[in-house]
């Protein structure tokens, strides 16, 4: 709601207003946050593959699943 409410305000403004709990709280910020982590794994994971680690590696470096690693090796 906050987004929306208020779609020009800056983060430090909504965080002026805001505390830091208040805006960790909504989903917004959880779905984004989880999104940033999703992009910078998958990043990461193309960059060591890139660079010649293996999955095994890469899996352990990242405390991920195999699972995990797999889908995100091959994009």
């Amino acid at each position: 709601m906050l987004v929306y409410r208020f779609p020009d305000f800056s983060r430090e403004v909504l965080q002026a207003i805001f505390t830091d709990a208040d805006l960790k709280k909504t989903r917004f910020y959880r779905e984004v946050f989880q999104e940033g982590l999703d992009e910078g794994r998958r990043q990461l994971i193309v960059r060591s593959r890139q660079r010649g680690f293996s999955q095994q590696e890469v899996m352990e470096m990242l405390e991920l699943s195999l699972e995990q690693v797999t889908e995100l090796w091959d994009r």
